[in-house]
């Protein structure tokens, strides 16, 4: 009776084990994501109306996105190509495992027969493709040597190191349908969608084990429309943008664990600042602010250092062409006052190329 009741005893165990793995950031709290930019190199990938390359498109998208990211406290960005070159599918797995990445983004424009169809899409593993994917993960000896899901599988046998290997990719198949969701919801209010919710597919750069992946289809190079779009830097701009904002939302609502949802942050007095203005650059009352650092009053002093509360994140917005307060009020639903307070700005005039706090 016992030995029959082991394999529950231990897949019990193995949940125990696995699901806090699935936090994402390392122990410092900082949240590495991989982004990936599809193609490269001898791989165009799709190809526009007008000729242009989906390889570009991608990485001039992954680079304003990495930059989004490294400006973020406590984010850290990695890139699975810099510049046009060619790298193979598996590579790119190994690149984001290599640097323990937390998330993996990948970013890539759609084409199709129909020139009329157009909107963006992402995507998550399915459990197809998870399952042919952990197959293939241990016919090759060296990967038991590695780490799945926070659980070393060296000494393993190969039916505890399946089980290991398919606990954490269902795991990471749901994170990864939450993180698709919140990019899929800033995607719908950048403009049309393809898809109105996330799909599931069997592409290969998804087949990580344990890091929640998705992949974004932009928009379709084979619609005018949305090829016009795509050209243009300052779409890009803000296309980059609505990716960062879903990746933010996700941590926020998700990954209690992350540095970026603690809202570990400080902030050094200066001349000129109130408990009230502080708590508007930073989204947090300011009966907050005076828990946090046991003030009797509102009274502070310049040079003192203030615990900053978690509260709502601080998110960053490269002014486009077009961009207006008012209109970026709107979109991440704060107020004028508070962009231009956070931001130390007097006039309602914003410069193209100006990165901004949002609150």
């Amino acid at each position: 009776m016992m030995y029959k009741m082991f394999p529950v005893f231990l897949s019990l165990l193995l949940v125990a084990l696995l699901y806090p793995s699935q936090s994402v950031a390392l122990d410092d709290g900082t949240v590495i994501v991989a982004i990936d930019a599809g193609h490269g190199g001898r791989d165009v990938g799709a190809i526009g109306v007008t000729g242009v390359y989906e390889k570009d498109i991608n990485l001039s998208v992954s680079e304003k996105l990495a930059v989004l990211i490294n400006q973020t406290p406590g984010m850290k960005a990695i890139q699975t190509r810099r510049g046009d070159v060619y790298v193979k599918l598996r590579t790119r797995l190994a690149v984001a495992r290599n640097e323990k990445a937390d998330l993996f983004v990948s970013i890539h424009a759609d084409a199709f027969k129909d020139p009329k169809v157009r909107g963006a899409s992402v995507y998550v593993l399915s459990s197809k493709g998870a399952s042919s994917e952990a197959a293939k993960y241990l016919a090759k000896r060296a990967n038991f040597e590695q780490v799945v899901g926070g659980v070393s599988l060296t000494n393993k046998d190969e039916f505890l190191s399946r089980t290991l290997i398919d606990m954490t990719q269902a795991a990471a198949i749901e994170e990864s349908k939450l993180l698709g969701q919140e990019i899929l919801a800033q995607l719908k209010v950048l403009g049309p969608v393809h898809k109105k919710k996330v799909e599931q597919a069997g592409f290969v750069v998804l087949k990580s084990p344990d890091i929640p992946s998705v992949l974004v289809e932009t928009a379709f190079l084979s619609n005018p429309l949305d090829e016009a779009k795509l050209r243009k830097r300052d779409f890009q701009t803000r296309l980059s943008n609505s990716l960062y904002q879903g990746i933010i939302s996700y941590l926020n609502k998700y990954q209690i664990n992350s540095k970026i949802a603690r809202g570990f942050q400080s902030h050094t007095v200066v001349k000129g600042d109130t408990l009230s203005q502080l708590g508007v650059k930073y989204g947090v009352r300011a009966v907050d602010l005076r828990s946090a650092n046991n003030l009797e009053d509102s009274v502070i002093r310049v040079g003192e250092r203030l615990k900053i509360p978690s509260g709502r994140t601080i998110k960053r917005h490269r002014v486009a062409r077009g961009d207006t307060l008012s209109e970026l009020s709107e979109f991440y639903g704060v107020s004028v006052r508070a962009i231009k307070v956070t931001n130390g700005i007097k006039k309602d005039k914003i410069t193209i190329g100006t990165v901004l706090k949002i609150p």
